[in-house]
């Protein structure tokens, strides 16, 4: 179950329980006791989750006692994060993935101290994280991840997505960075639920992956056609994009 699911279940949970406050009621300008009863609420159960921790210190319970515990009070901090995203109309995964986007900036991964100097190890974002960008941006990183991934691939690996291709009935971009960007793009499309029927999704995403497509010459029916391999062109992306893979930063 993923967060959106969550929270749709949380609405609702609160939908049906109406009393003398308005549990599910938008949070706005014009009314915003809904907001501050969610965070004074948040605000609680963090200090009924501190006062855990206190007591656990203090040593009034074990720590498998603590560990019992701690669940249903992280459960309660979840849910008023929940209730005030959809309250709000705010979007909370994408508000989590663009603060991720943020702190790896801010804070550079540890480096490893017996790895050469000036190499890291990077892998393949989730596709959710593509689906996020702008068409520009979308672009750049399918470009800049198909670079890297034809730039270590063996012969092998490379082969292995052209047989998965002519299975289906595809022919891939004859350059071997158009191979593992087809590759990646089809990862994306089929992330997207493109082929289960929902017109206006299908519409949004294409618009953002069709610059990139175009860039390689794939049309939308390839694309549409290579899901049908998505797994085993998934598995050969997994494989390239192991921890096993270093790069340089200035690559």
């Amino acid at each position: 179950m993923d967060i959106s699911e969550m929270i749709q279940l949380q609405r609702q949970f609160d939908s049906l329980r109406q009393t003398t406050f308005a549990w599910s009621s938008p949070i706005s300008e014009k009314d915003s006791s809904a907001l501050v009863h969610n965070v004074l609420s948040l605000a609680g159960e963090v200090g009924e989750l501190a006062n855990l921790v206190k007591k656990y210190e203090r040593g009034d319970f074990s720590y498998d006692q603590l560990i019992e515990l701690v669940p249903g009070e992280l459960a309660d901090v979840l849910i008023y994060l929940m209730k005030i995203a959809y309250q709000t109309g705010l979007d909370l995964e994408k508000a989590f993935i663009d603060k991720l986007a943020e702190n790896e900036n801010r804070f550079p991964r540890s480096q490893n101290l017996e790895a050469p100097k000036k190499e890291w190890q990077e892998e393949l974002p989730e596709t959710r994280m593509f689906l996020r960008m702008s068409p520009p941006d979308l672009h750049a990183e399918v470009d800049k991840w198909a670079k890297r991934a034809s730039s270590v691939a063996s012969d092998e690996v490379t082969r292995t997505l052209e047989i998965s291709a002519d299975q289906i009935g595809v022919t891939l971009p004859t350059s071997r960075q158009g191979k593992f960007a087809a590759a990646i793009l089809t990862s994306i499309f089929a992330e997207a639920s493109l082929l289960e029927g929902r017109p206006g999704d299908r519409e949004m995403v294409w618009s953002r992956l069709s610059p990139v497509a175009e860039s390689y010459h794939l049309t939308r029916s390839q694309l549409a056609a290579l899901t049908a391999g998505v797994g085993s062109i998934s598995k050969v992306l997994e494989n390239v994009f192991s921890d096993r893979k270093v790069w340089s930063p200035d690559e």
